[in-house]
């Protein structure tokens, strides 16, 4: 569900994964036009965004900011991870051995995102202790 301000509420339809690739696209456009008086007039609309099949990385987005008119704490970043983890934070630390370990895990998890504890180890039992340390 987006909660944007005390008054204004959209819930996402739910999709299910024997849906088709069309149908999740239809409920982003559907969420678009929605919010379409939101939107601004430069970036990219959710169409554009959700049509690009190259994807993009940090260096693709710039958050700039701007004056919003709705406290602050009335938005709600939940986010269904699995259908027994929901994150506070949509943020997901990457899988590599240069990023997730213990440490980034820990830190992702108190700022209510997850870390992905990567494979690149010498044995399975050392990877066993890694996850350890941060549960």
């Amino acid at each position: 569900q987006f909660e944007m301000s005390n008054s204004l509420s959209y819930k996402v339809p739910e999709t299910s994964v024997n849906k088709s690739v069309n149908d999740s696209q239809a409920n982003f456009y559907k969420i678009e036009e929605d919010f379409s008086d939101l939107a601004e007039k430069d970036g990219l609309t959710l169409k554009e965004l959700f049509a690009n099949s190259d994807g993009l990385t940090y260096n693709d987005i710039l958050l700039l900011p701007k004056y919003v008119d709705f406290p602050l704490n009335s938005v709600k970043l939940d986010t269904q991870f699995t259908k027994e983890i929901t994150l506070k934070t949509p943020f997901v630390s990457s899988p590599m051995d240069t990023i997730s370990e213990n440490a980034m895990c820990i830190g992702m998890a108190l700022q209510g995102g997850i870390g992905i504890i990567h494979g690149n180890f010498a044995s399975p039992d050392n990877q066993v202790q890694e996850v350890l340390k941060v549960k």
